[in-house]
């Protein structure tokens, strides 16, 4: 089975994942509505989950006691010593490397299926490296106005995508998925 990577991210119409101070509680109303938006199928495959520092820092309970994936969090100020310090989950890694870099390490057989959690900057970096083989992007509908853009206006990332699916759940969210 070959490795796949994953974004699987939830943003408002006019493209924001969070509100500026970096809060996602706008997305609180739409988790509590009965709906899970496929997420439990989605989940049941992944084994491993990538995210930056900042969005592990927001739900940093989840990621050190309930966490059941290999949880890798790119972070430019955690040490290969924070590995050996995490509440004793050996599931959970800090790296300081590029996407690439990362990826490349990775054994195959016990990291097949990739879930890119977010944020923004680590999306735009796998995308740039190219490295996202499918998207599934929730579409709330919601305009926030500001905040934190899913994707950057970095002119140097193109990636093609084709639309393998739409979906329609409740309180009007649109699941777009999206692959190579």
């Amino acid at each position: 089975m070959k490795q796949k990577i994953i974004l699987y991210i939830a943003m408002s119409i006019d493209g924001f994942i969070a509100t500026p101070d970096l809060s996602v509680n706008w997305l609180d109303k739409y988790n509590n509505s009965g709906d899970d938006f496929g997420y439990n199928q989605f989940i049941k495959n992944i084994d491993t989950q990538i995210l930056g520092e900042t969005t592990y820092n927001q739900f940093k309970e989840v990621y050190n006691n309930e966490n059941k994936l290999n949880t890798i969090v790119f972070s430019k100020n955690k040490t290969s010593t924070d590995n050996n310090n995490n509440n004793n989950n050996n599931k959970l890694k800090f790296v300081n490397q590029t996407p690439t870099q990362l990826i490349n390490s990775l054994d195959k057989n016990t990291h097949k299926n990739i879930w890119i959690v977010g944020g923004a900057n680590i999306t735009n970096q796998f995308l740039k490296e190219n490295l996202i083989d499918e998207i599934i992007l929730s579409i709330m509908p919601e305009i926030l106005g500001s905040g934190i853009r899913l994707f950057s206006n970095d002119n140097n990332i193109s990636n093609i995508f084709k639309l393998k699916n739409i979906n329609k759940f409740k309180k009007n969210v649109i699941q777009l998925h999206y692959t190579k």
